[in-house]
């Protein structure tokens, strides 16, 4: 139940490649693919990070609400780790029974999708720095194969 409104955002710093971006010198790199790789990483790491911003606005601001609204919003932050326990904090005995109804599981599974969406862009961009790592290594070094 705690999964349904828990969320993590990334901060992927690019301050390195925006500076040589920015100087105009990305030219001076002799690798057209690396060139290409690294002109569209800032906007990979956008798109990666608007799938990760609607994955947290929606567990917020329509998750939670929506639990809210199902008398069961407390029943999913009771679960959280980081929020302790909270039934010894409101000195509460409170059972509530969650009820798999049609919208519960319309929201588990939106925010099922949001959160693997998210996921996925960061799996991918993971794979394009491993990848533009393994074009800067042969460049340097040369194909070892």
């Amino acid at each position: 139940m705690s999964a349904l409104i828990a969320w993590r955002t990334a901060d992927i710093s690019t301050g390195t490649l925006e500076a040589l971006l920015a100087s105009g010198r990305l030219g001076d790199i002799d690798s057209l693919e690396i060139r290409q790789s690294l002109a569209i990483w800032p906007t990979q790491v956008g798109n990666a990070q608007e799938d990760e911003n609607l994955a947290r606005d929606f567990a917020e601001y329509v998750v939670a609400p929506g639990l809210l609204g199902q008398g069961i919003l407390y029943v999913a932050y009771r679960a959280r780790p980081i929020l302790g326990r909270l039934d010894e904090e409101f000195e509460s005995d409170i059972e509530t029974t969650v009820t798999a109804t049609p919208e519960l599981l319309g929201l588990a599974t939106a925010r099922m999708i949001h959160s693997r969406m998210a996921s996925g862009s960061i799996r991918e961009l993971q794979d394009r720095i491993r990848h533009i790592l393994v074009l800067v290594e042969t460049e340097l070094h040369g194909d070892s194969n």
